[in-house]
């Protein structure tokens, strides 16, 4: 009986330290600014002409809003198949 309660607690133990809850290294608005601007980065490095700021500034909006309610739905959309 001593055995199962120690085990019981245990997990309980181990179950509330690795709640993903307490997990904020993915916000999605700063990784997806960093994520898009290294982008563009790249984007103009290779092409021209670059990005204007203010389509720079579009195109950061505009990939942050992606994950507000309702967006994040289609946020894995394939358009080929018709699936989310």
């Amino acid at each position: 009986m001593k055995k199962k309660l120690l085990k019981a607690i245990s997990f309980f133990i181990l179950g509330i330290i690795f709640l993903p809850i307490f997990c904020f290294s993915y916000a999605p608005e700063p990784t997806h600014k960093v994520l898009t601007l290294k982008t563009i980065e790249l984007y103009n490095k290779f092409f021209d002409p670059d990005l204007t700021q203010k389509e720079v500034s579009q195109i950061i909006e505009g990939s942050v809003k992606e994950d507000t309610p309702p967006r994040w739905i289609n946020h894995f959309y394939d358009p080929q198949t018709g699936l989310g």
